[in-house]
């Protein structure tokens, strides 16, 4: 019998006569269980938890209560990821939790609520929870490989999945989500037998559409990606991961004007790396901007609000009065470079220089790539050098290093310090050897982070000495960070924060990137169009170093001997 025919054999018929009944009897548990029904049927499900929570203070549930209230935590966890709204969804659940605690439906979808927004500690402990009750719920192994994804802890996250496809091999989620960690740690080749022997089945399926294309794109297969992502969103236009999946695939090949369209779904992303200003002013759209003030506020990392500052310039150009936010890490030096920009430091809330009255516009600062980065052509703008470092930091930084050899100065940094896939684009310091030996040459380290133990130990086995001025810390110290490398004749270096620096700069830089680089780096070719001063050294085949450390190598023999003439 389902809950609402028992209830009405109880004499509650409709939702006037609950109601009348709870005038009376605010604690009545049918007509609580009533109203929680009455809403569930109007897809309010918020209010609907709230009276079945309101009746379970009172009462035990009986096993229809319980499922139509899991129902309920089901539908409002769906919705309210959806929404991207966390709160009051979380009170909900953890109300629910303490009304049924022995419901491990109810820890599986507070899990899952959780690490869809990033509470990826309390998610884990959830699932935990949730199996000491049933040791067999895959739902629950899952929502603990999830947790685990979203730590970085990805041998955890596989076989958290695994033991959940030991007992049931085709369930579809855990598929899903072993498929992603894979793609993450850049097990692509894995994914893709996942991915292609489930889309058999799910075709229509968005995520395992969405994981595919992902997959493709970093085998270099990206009319193929592209054509998948797109069937994704065909289906599910709103599906915000797979626009701006699309969207780094479509800049990777060089489709910019598009590329940039679909990047604008990013803040719709939930484990996009930045939050969308809510400035109280209109965002720009490409309108008339000559006399007006705009507000541009820079978003990501560091790296980032180096690299997408470059079209700011043709911003002013066009006769825009610019007020720009940015860490305050780097205000002194967009301060100094921008001279013509009120430049003002990334707080929350907002100081009130950012809320003055006068501001007609706002605008994310990757934004502005979509209106003056929308074809390679529009790169040909870029003069190399948009930065400029402290002179007197400069002088005081070559006297230092005058006394560590003859030859040019040489920058390298080897790690990155990336979380997802920082050890794919890294480079052990002893395959660097061939490199190192050159002569005659001083070798500096630019790697950020605790450098000494790698150069002491690859000191130690090769004497090889790379100088390590341990009075310039990049991660605390812009000033000192820009200067130092201003001050070397070259940089070479893996993919991280350091080329944006000296590409800014105008310095000649040798980046050595990984087989599935970033989209910035597109499909092919020694060029960077961000940064003219970049050459790209490239991997042919997944984890190769060697072959790229050799190019590298024999490029630096004729450099020196241009160098030293």
């Amino acid at each position: 019998m389902s809950p609402e025919n028992n209830l009405q054999k109880q004499g509650i018929v409709d939702e006037t006569e609950a109601r009348r009944i709870l005038l009376e009897d605010p604690d009545n548990f049918e007509a609580l269980c009533y109203m929680g029904l009455f809403h569930i049927r109007n897809k309010e499900f918020p209010e609907s938890i709230g009276f079945f929570v309101s009746a379970l203070k009172h009462q035990i549930a009986t096993n229809e209560v319980e499922a139509t209230l899991v129902s309920a935590i089901s539908n409002l966890t769906r919705s309210a990821i959806e929404r991207n709204e966390c709160f009051p969804a979380e009170n909900l659940l953890s109300e629910c939790l303490r009304a049924i605690p022995k419901n491990p439906s109810i820890y599986y979808f507070y899990s899952f609520f959780l690490s869809k927004f990033g509470k990826y500690e309390k998610a884990l402990d959830l699932s935990e929870g949730g199996l000491k009750i049933d040791n067999r719920n895959v739902k629950l192994y899952d929502a603990m490989g999830l947790s685990y994804t979203g730590l970085g802890k990805y041998d955890l996250a596989l076989n958290s999945f695994d033991q959940a496809l030991q007992i049931d091999p085709k369930f579809t989620s855990a598929l899903i989500n072993k498929s992603r960690a894979l793609i993450e740690i850049g097990q692509t080749n894995d994914a893709l037998r996942i991915l292609r022997d489930l889309v058999k089945s799910e075709s229509e399926n968005i995520h395992v559409l969405n994981n595919l294309g992902l997959a493709l794109s970093d085998i270099k297969e990206v009319n193929e990606s592209i054509k998948i992502l797109e069937k994704a969103i065909e289906i599910n236009n709103d599906f915000a991961e797979a626009h701006f999946n699309l969207a780094r695939v479509l800049l990777m090949k060089g489709d910019y004007r598009r590329g940039w369209e679909e990047h604008e779904w990013r803040w719709k992303c939930r484990d996009f790396d930045s939050e969308f200003r809510k400035f109280p002013y209109q965002v720009w759209n490409g309108e008339d901007i000559k006399g007006k003030k705009i507000l541009v506020w820079s978003e990501q990392g560091i790296g980032d609000e180096i690299m997408f500052l470059s079209p700011l310039k043709q911003l002013i150009s066009d006769g825009a009065t610019v007020v720009l936010e940015c860490s305050d890490k780097l205000v002194n030096i967009f301060s100094r470079s921008l001279p013509d920009v009120t430049v003002v430091p990334r707080t929350m809330p907002p100081k009130k220089d950012t809320l003055m009255s006068d501001i007609e516009f706002q605008l994310p600062l990757a934004s502005l790539s979509r209106f003056y980065r929308n074809s390679s052509e529009s790169f040909s703008s870029n003069s190399g050098e948009y930065l400029f470092p402290k002179t007197s930091l400069v002088a005081q930084l070559n006297q230092r290093y005058r006394d560590l050899g003859d030859g040019p100065l040489v920058g390298i940094c080897w790690r990155s310090g990336n979380l997802k896939v920082g050890a794919e684009r890294s480079i052990p310091l002893k395959l660097w050897k061939e490199i190192l030996i050159k002569r005659p040459c001083r070798f500096l380290s630019l790697q950020y982070g605790d450098s000494r133990s790698d150069t002491s130990i690859f000191k130690n086995n090769s004497d090889i000495h790379i100088y390590v001025d341990e009075k310039v810390n990049p991660l605390e110290d812009a000033e000192s960070w820009f200067a130092q490398i201003a001050v070397v004749d070259l940089v070479i270096s893996v993919d991280n924060s350091t080329i944006q620096v000296s590409g800014s700069q105008g310095v000649p830089t040798w980046t050595l990137v990984n087989f599935n680089p970033e989209w910035r780096f597109g499909l092919r070719g020694e060029k960077n169009d961000w940064h003219p001063s970049i050459k790209v050294y490239r991997q042919h085949e997944e984890g190769d170093w060697e072959s790229v450390i050799s190019k590298v190598a024999d490029d630096f023999t004729g450099w020196l001997e241009t160098f030293i003439g």
